[in-house]
């Protein structure tokens, strides 16, 4: 760890590069008395000159935080350093800071949440689809500390990802859209069940249990005129050719049972039986 912090260090940028990524793989591994040193060394090099060792910086302290090796004291310090650089010219750059932020996120403080709120926001336009991603998946994570006003801004950022050329992209898009249930405002709601049915029925399985999973937590915000089309769908994929969406699926249906109409009873009672519901 030491020969790795040194060489972040190196006046090649090949050598920090090679260094800085290392760090971040190796967080399971580290003494516990290393922490200040490591996360002030990673801090000096967040805004190299190279784009792929701020990259890597940045995702070291990621992982740092999921092993908990960065101390609390300077956590907050982290995390505006590492918001600092979504505006970075490098798309990879951006992805990482996306990513790492919402692992950060108790570290955002209340003064610092309305620029990352608002930044991810943007990130979600991002012409790059690593970007995108990332900033949505996040964006979820921060959904109870959205500011007031912002509801609809934020909505519509997560809900345009629904036609996304990436399954990847539309696979966080349906995890995101799901937590927007405490904030959507009510002009949204149908355009919300409009978007996760639209990803229920997706060529990628992950999307498709990402929506049917979002559905199954909906029930409050459903539109009544949309009730049976969402229960068409949810029992659609309860016999979907992927075992684990066929699963999501009759678990979406028995949080829903209390709004399945009464002609459809009977082709839902099966399904919810087979998990005792």
């Amino acid at each position: 760890i030491d020969r790795l912090l040194e060489m972040s260090r190196d006046e090649e940028w090949i050598v920090r590069g090679s260094a800085v990524w290392p760090v971040g793989k190796l967080s399971d591994i580290m003494p516990k008395d290393m922490k200040n040193r490591i996360v002030e060394d990673l801090l000096e090099v967040i805004d190299d000159e190279d784009w792929n060792v701020r990259s890597g910086s940045i995702w070291a302290f990621g992982k740092l935080e999921d092993r908990d090796m960065i101390p609390k004291d300077i956590k907050g310090k982290v995390a505006e350093k590492v918001f600092a650089a979504y505006k970075d010219e490098e798309g990879a750059v951006r992805g990482h800071v996306a990513l790492t932020i919402g692992k950060l996120r108790d570290a955002v403080s209340d003064e610092m949440i309305d620029k990352v709120i608002a930044g991810l926001i943007e990130l979600t336009y991002d012409i790059d689809w690593n970007v995108r991603g990332p900033a949505a998946l996040t964006l979820g994570k921060f959904i109870d500390r959205v500011p007031k006003g912002t509801e609809e801004e934020v909505s519509k950022s997560l809900l345009k990802l629904t036609g996304d050329v990436e399954w990847t992209v539309r696979h966080s898009a349906a995890w995101a859209q799901g937590q927007l249930r405490t904030i959507i405002p009510g002009n949204l709601k149908e355009e919300l069940a409009d978007s996760l049915l639209k990803l229920a029925g997706d060529d990628d399985w992950s999307v498709r249990d990402a929506a049917v999973r979002a559905l199954g937590g909906l029930i409050l915000v459903i539109p009544k005129n949309k009730n049976k089309i969402v229960i068409m769908a949810v029992i659609k994929l309860c016999g979907d050719r992927n075992g684990t969406v066929r699963d999501s699926a009759k678990h979406a249906l028995k949080k829903l049972k209390s709004i399945i109409p009464r002609d459809m009873e009977d082709v839902s009672e099966k399904y919810l039986r087979s998990i005792g519901g």
